[in-house]
């Protein structure tokens, strides 16, 4: 008797199991992506997605010091699962950098937005914006220089 009522709980237990993670997987966020499309982004890390600039460096020339230059650097994302832009960081607080949140899809590109406002400082500048994502476990370096006068 009690070898039944273990077993008949055990199954219980296992169905019930069952039945929350479907309900699990089945779930949306709010932007209507399914929990399990999700579960991608971490597994895609360093290996099945891959973020590609068309150029990584950028000369903004001769230019007044009171004045602020941006550069859009376009990316795609060159493999097969969606690509996650983790962080930016910069060498310099005088650099702003403004890149997409949200997954890239597989063939689908983007870009980041770097502008440079140093109002005090005159001469030549070389600037390294670092791009962090899951495609890579180093991060990409994109570079920005010019001269202020």
């Amino acid at each position: 008797m009690k070898t039944t009522v273990f077993l008949f709980a055990f199954l219980l237990t296992l169905m019930s199991c069952g039945q929350n993670s479907k309900s699990a997987s089945s779930q949306q966020d709010d932007e209507g992506v399914a929990a399990e499309d999700t579960v991608g982004y971490a597994s895609a890390k360093y290996g099945a997605t891959k973020i590609v600039f068309a150029e990584t460096e950028v000369d903004f020339g001769s230019y007044g010091i009171q004045e602020e230059r941006t550069h859009s650097f376009a990316f795609t994302n060159g493999g097969n699962a969606p690509l996650v832009i983790e962080k930016a960081q910069t060498s310099c607080s005088c650099t702003v950098i403004d890149y997409p949140h949200e997954p890239i899809m597989p063939g689908k590109g983007g870009e980041v937005k770097i502008t440079y406002r140093a109002r005090q400082k005159r001469g030549h500048f070389h600037r390294n914006v670092y791009i962090y994502s899951n495609g890579s476990e180093q991060p990409v370096r994109l570079i920005i220089s010019g001269e202020q006068h």
